[in-house]
């Protein structure tokens, strides 16, 4: 019998429960890993994640693409988003190691919360 292709509803689902795992099991993750300062966590993350999306855009062959991108007017807003999230991921992984997850997410849930549209 072959095997059918997932809906794209059935891959979102699938999507979604894959983040609430990762969401799920980082925290433990980052407690157990709590002798390694957060600077130098966050350094480790940086790092692997640029090879990681190096390799997955040479395995594309986009690499002459990215040499357009610091030209691109696009680019002070990546830049700014990446320094956001950077804080934002340093700012968890500090929190786990110091016992203070429920405040981080409480700080995350109440700031998205106060947005006004």
């Amino acid at each position: 019998m072959k095997a059918r292709p997932l809906s794209y509803a059935r891959r979102g689902v699938l999507l979604v429960l894959t983040a609430c795992l990762v969401w799920g099991v980082a925290p433990l993750y980052y407690r157990y890993l709590g002798r390694v300062p957060a600077p130098e966590m966050m350094a480790h993350r940086t790092i692997w994640s640029f090879l990681f999306f190096a390799g997955l855009v040479g395995l594309r062959g986009e690499i002459g693409q990215l040499w357009h991108l610091p030209r691109s007017p696009e680019f002070g807003r990546i830049m700014a988003a990446a320094c956001l999230i950077s804080f934002n991921w340093f700012a968890f992984i500090w929190a786990v190691q110091n016992g203070r997850a429920v405040e981080a997410g409480n700080l995350s849930v109440n700031s998205h919360a106060s947005v006004r549209y």
